[in-house]
């Protein structure tokens, strides 16, 4: 008989197995539902911080956007307020930083500031150019040029997107260090680099000449005008060109001919090549001290030359009490009155300048400036603020158009050397007329428009081509003459006009629009974008290089930048620096706009030209706007969207493009 205490154990025994598996088991389970909850928890958490992370990604990208809206409509303390926003927000964000010590630098001329800011931007981020572009700026505020070039040279090695630029802003450190040698060797780099960037190639030619290279220097500005035989460019080019060259020709057959350079001087002056001129005039003077006629030119020329440089700081000071609220208008007055005075001894059939200003004895000094340098000075007040800008003309033309049905003449001045305090458009004030005001690389145009063209509104396309934009403007220039400074893209972007496109250049530009562009209705869109891109990325506060950006989009240069680069810059260019969606933001529009239904009032007028804008960029963006039906009236629909909508679609514009 078997023993039952076996057996007895060996259930026992089992049973504990059960129960201890059976508790694992169970173990397992509560473990794996803890585990899977934690996942969950983990999870959400992680969802949460996106979304966070996204939320506040885009409330920044929205501060970033508001503070450059306000940026450039020269509202600094707005804009200020907004990135200190960010900043809070967003503490590690370097653009942030580098955007404030680029305001506090320009605007503000706090360069202590400017720098702990810029600082805190280098930490962030070391590798991007423009931080060191900008302590470089604020080094040279400081006159401390040594360090100033070893910042620029820093962001040279990061590979920024205008380095032609950088070795014109290096050469000009080595000048003010009197380093001649070193300033012309960052010349020619930067030559090498874009043998079309006109101050680079001007700052070289007058180096130059100062060092007797007149044959090296002659073809310089040849190359930098475009002068050449097959293709005679506008003005006096040619001719001055021509003038050059024979004076050249005799120095270098007799050095020692006193004539020859004198002819030189002469033709540099008619060029409008004053400092060339005063340069030769001073070589001349060192061999004949006493020769009274050439000592007279020489002195009237130098005047000339330091009114032009006080002019610019004056201007440049008022430019920046402006845009800190502080305007001053009869500190200006002051400022430019006692520079424009020291004129006077050179014209003494005018008799003695007041002490204070007098408008009638300063438009006649004025005239005679105009007369003896061949310049356009204007000194008035637009739009409650006052202006002072002058250039030098280098060309005039008439043209007689037809336009809106209407016959009429315009009379166009090529300027160059232009200095302005960058405030509204001067062409309100030039000889009486009302006009446009457009620009180019180094060349600005006013247009003196006689009736019936009586229309304020900016006029850089009527050079350009008339199909191609001439539609998109009819309604607006009509409306825009009625009180109104211009339609929205003047209003956009006219403080700003310092483009660098020469007027060839703009012609080129026209004609590539109407080929990649065949619907008539996108071409003045497409060009008007265009160009408010080329003036964005020309401006001193934006070294951002959309140049080469927009070229690559318009398959100039393909090549210009990797598809990541072109990715994230296209982005900010599309997004950023639209005008359509900066004045919709700005403005803060109502429904209420339209001039036919709402009265003429200029606040209506201008509220419907944006609106019109608004409604030609939502057109052309349809797919991302499906409510939206093109077969029907768009600005009717725009005119039914509450001002909610109106912000949402605009915010569109900005993020969901991304």
């Amino acid at each position: 008989m078997i023993s039952q205490k076996p057996l007895i154990q060996i259930t026992s025994l089992f049973r504990i197995l059960i129960s201890n598996r059976f508790q694992r088991i169970v173990m397992a389970s509560r473990f794996r539902r803890c585990l899977l909850l934690v996942i969950i928890a983990l999870a959400a958490f992680a969802i949460d911080c996106r979304t966070l992370k996204d939320d506040q990604y885009q409330s920044t990208r929205f501060l970033h956007a508001q503070a450059d809206i306000a940026y450039y409509r020269h509202d600094i303390e707005d804009a200020i307020d907004r990135l200190e926003e960010v900043s809070r927000v967003a503490p590690a964000d370097a653009v942030c930083y580098r955007k404030l010590a680029d305001i506090y630098r320009y605007f503000r001329r706090n360069y202590t500031k400017a720098l702990s800011y810029a600082s805190k931007s280098y930490e962030l981020d070391p590798h991007e150019p423009e931080i060191h572009f900008v302590i470089a700026k604020i080094y040279e505020g400081w006159k401390d040029y040594e360090r100033a070039i070893r910042y620029y040279q820093s962001g040279l090695m990061l590979n920024p997107s205008l380095p032609y630029q950088y070795y014109h802003l290096i050469a000009l450190c080595h000048l003010a260090r009197e380093d001649t040698t070193q300033a012309v060797i960052s010349l020619q780099k930067g030559i090498d680099l874009e043998p079309h960037y006109s101050p680079t190639n001007r700052l070289l030619h007058r180096i130059l000449v100062k060092q007797n290279h007149y044959r090296q220097a002659l073809d310089l500005w040849r190359t930098d005008n475009l002068v050449t035989a097959k293709a005679k460019t506008f003005g006096s080019f040619w001719e001055w060109s021509q003038e050059i060259e024979k004076a050249v020709r005799m120095i270098e057959a007799n050095p020692e001919d006193t004539d020859a350079y004198i002819q030189l001087a002469v033709a540099y002056f008619s060029a409008l090549l004053y400092h060339e001129s005063f340069s030769v005039l001073e070589k001349i003077l060192l061999k004949n001290p006493h020769f009274i006629s050439i000592k007279r030119r020489w002195e009237i020329t130098g005047a000339y030359i330091h009114l032009m440089n006080e002019t610019e700081m004056i201007t440049d000071a008022h430019y920046t009490r402006v845009v800190n609220g502080q305007p001053n208008d009869s500190l200006f007055r002051q400022d430019i009155w006692r520079a424009f005075k020291k004129m006077a001894k050179f014209f003494p059939e005018l008799g003695p300048p007041p002490y204070r200003y007098k408008e009638r004895y300063f438009n006649t000094l004025r005239k005679k400036i105009e007369n003896t340098f061949r310049a356009a000075v204007v000194v008035g007040i637009t739009d409650n603020v006052f202006d002072c800008h002058f250039g030098h003309i280098v060309g005039r033309e008439e043209k007689s158009l037809s336009l809106w049905e209407e016959q009429g003449d315009i009379h166009a001045i090529y300027l160059d050397y232009m200095v302005s305090n960058g405030f509204g458009s001067w062409a309100w004030q030039y000889q009486t007329q009302n006009g446009g005001f457009s620009s180019s690389e180094n060349m600005y145009t006013v247009y003196s428009i006689y009736p019936p063209f009586l229309h304020r509104a900016v006029h850089d396309w009527w050079l350009l081509n008339d199909s191609a934009t001439r539609g998109r403007y009819d309604r607006s220039v009509r409306w825009s003459g009625v009180g109104m400074s211009a339609d929205p893209f003047a209003i956009y972007y006219s403080p700003r006009l310092r483009g660098r496109m020469r007027l060839k250049e703009l012609k080129e530009v026209s004609e590539t629009i109407n080929d990649r562009y065949s619907d008539d209705k996108k071409r003045p869109f497409q060009f008007i974008k265009y160009l408010s891109n080329k003036i964005i990325e020309s401006s001193i506060s934006n070294h951002e290089g959309y140049h080469a950006l927009e070229r690559a989009h318009l398959g100039e240069n393909d090549s210009v930048l990797n598809p990541v680069q072109m990715e994230k810059h296209s982005k900010l260019t599309e997004l950023y620096y639209s005008p359509f969606p900066f004045l919709v933001l700005s403005e803060l529009m109502t429904p209420d706009i339209n001039p036919d239904t709402h009265g003429n009032s200029a606040h209506a007028q201008a509220n419907f030209q944006i609106f019109e804008g608004f409604a030609q960029y939502i057109y052309h963006h349809s797919k991302q706007f499906p409510s939206i039906n093109q077969n029907s009236n768009i600005m009717e629909q725009i005119h039914k969207l509450d001002k909610k909508q109106i912000r949402m679609i605009a915010s569109r514009l900005f993020f969901e493009e991304t």
